[in-house]
């Protein structure tokens, strides 16, 4: 199962890249276009304004999977592993805590921009309410991911607890 969850989230990180060096591309050839033509393209601003939010919430829980986002463990580094890892009970726990409320208020953002039919306001009618989805995708796989950490990491203080001595 954690397998499957794992391929799912590189195949949407490995999606979220190609599309931003799509993007890029694009905004590459716009503005080699704007010096040497005086002639933009018409609406990629627009474009890679919207398209943002995908390229930096789909790939949240890969990254979390990896292990790769920042921790400072300046302080935790000093502690037995028992209070290392109670620690980072606590950190996933608190971020259960954030993340959950950024998703459901990330879905409720995102269900009224569908409903609404939402544009960005541009020279090119680009549609709001899929980045507004890739948000609230993004911050539902992040949180999901925490709570797969937040149970392993209490198996593993659970464990600790038992082998020491008392």
């Amino acid at each position: 199962m954690f397998q499957v969850w794992t391929t799912i989230n590189r195949i949407l990180a490995i999606m979220s890249g190609g599309l931003l060096g799509l993007v890029m591309m694009l905004a590459v050839i716009d503005v080699c276009a704007r010096i040497f033509f005086n002639s933009p393209i018409l609406g990629v601003p627009d474009m890679v304004t919207v398209l943002l939010p995908v390229f930096i919430f789909l790939p949240l829980a890969y990254t979390e999977i990896l292990g790769e986002h920042i921790r400072v463990e300046m302080m935790t580094s000093r502690f037995s592993p028992k209070w290392q890892t109670a620690c980072e009970v606590l950190a996933t726990v608190t971020g259960l805590i954030v993340l959950g409320i950024l998703a459901w208020q990330g879905w409720s953002v995102a269900l009224g921009s569908i409903s609404g039919r939402e544009y960005y306001p541009g020279l090119l009618r680009a549609p709001v309410y899929p980045a507004k989805t890739a948000i609230a995708i993004g911050f539902t796989l992040m949180w999901v991911q925490l709570l797969v950490n937040c149970l392993r990491a209490i198996s593993r203080l659970f464990q600790r607890l038992e082998l020491s001595p008392q």
